[in-house]
């Protein structure tokens, strides 16, 4: 595996790679699905402030890098 991003030489996936070489991450979301209704909300909470790891889901990995763009719904969980 050769890094796609030319940003390491170390053996990993192109997600990994491309998101360590970004200047900046945005994560944004909105809206609400009729079939699960709380499913953006709680996947906020799964991204921010459950007790994840990046392999239980991947997201949380951006905790600290990303800028996160929330409307009400999907903030709705959220404790802060």
């Amino acid at each position: 595996l050769q890094c796609v991003a030319g940003c390491c030489s170390v053996l990993q996936s192109d997600a990994e790679c491309v998101t360590q070489a970004a200047k900046k991450i945005v994560v944004a979301s909105a809206g609400k699905s009729d079939k699960y209704p709380l499913g953006k909300a709680e996947a906020m909470v799964r991204a921010l402030e459950a007790d994840e790891t990046p392999s239980t889901f991947p997201a949380m990995a951006f905790r600290e890098q990303a800028t996160w763009i929330l409307d009400e719904g999907a903030a709705a969980m959220l404790k802060k």
